[in-house]
């Protein structure tokens, strides 16, 4: 005889218990739907493929002169860059007049515009404010230098009036000279300027002050050097 049915409460537990063993699989995510066929290039550019094209020549080509014009869109003029970068300079004296005909070198106007302590006074005459123009251009101290030393080297010198930045001084000291010797000249202009600041910077933290004749052989020995170095411009001021 066949055994007799399990009470029905045994086969909920028999359920319960296979379901647990064997959890049922989860159901599948309905499938996506199809793609919508993609555009051909031809049906909305008119038959005419994507294309990199270089908008800075005619051509649509790439070329380096190119992108270096492009770099140079927007920027401003400066008069005495040429001067600067191509006179026969060592390049940290090209620097510092890079910064001074724009009036960026650390002298007292510039650190109280910082809101920084400064010595008020110039450290050469001791007479009138400190900016970068009266250093190298308007000083009684910086003027009896750049007399001696033009007149060392064979060049016309006169002073402008009044109040004079370096651009302007240096564009006047060029229109008194031959148009042979400018070149020397921009060499000579660095020099004496370079040695201006290095004996404001002497006096500021070395406290070392040199007399304007002991300033003006230095000037003239640096020259020196720069001839023997290669400064062929420079030394012809001297072959006349």
């Amino acid at each position: 005889m066949p055994p007799p049915p399990a009470p029905s409460h045994h086969r909920r537990l028999l359920r319960v218990r296979l379901q647990r063993r064997h959890p049922a699989p989860a159901p599948c995510p309905p499938p996506a739907p199809p793609m919508p066929p993609s555009t051909p290039a031809e049906s909305w550019r008119g038959g005419v493929d994507d294309a990199v094209r270089w908008r800075w020549t005619p051509s649509g080509e790439y070329t380096t002169r190119s992108a270096y014009k492009a770099l140079q869109l927007g920027r401003t003029t400066f008069s005495d860059a040429e001067r600067i970068w191509k006179s026969w300079t060592p390049l940290r004296v090209k620097l510092f007049f890079w910064l001074a005909t724009r009036e960026r070198i650390w002298t007292a106007d510039r650190r109280r515009r910082r809101g920084l302590e400064a010595h008020d006074l110039c450290f050469l005459c001791d007479q009138e404010n400190k900016t970068a123009n009266h250093l190298i251009v308007s000083c009684p101290v910086a003027k009896e230098v750049w007399w001696r030393v033009l007149t060392w080297a064979n060049c016309q010198c006169n002073f402008l009036d009044g109040e004079a930045s370096v651009q302007d001084w240096w564009e006047h000291l060029l229109s008194l000279q031959l148009p042979g010797r400018r070149k020397g000249v921009c060499s000579l202009f660095m020099i004496i300027g370079w040695h201006l600041w290095k004996e404001r910077n002497a006096r500021l933290f070395e406290h070392s002050a040199s007399s304007t004749t002991m300033l003006v052989i230095r000037i003239q020995q640096e020259a020196d050097l720069w001839i023997a170095a290669g400064a062929r411009k420079l030394g012809d001021l001297f072959c006349e």
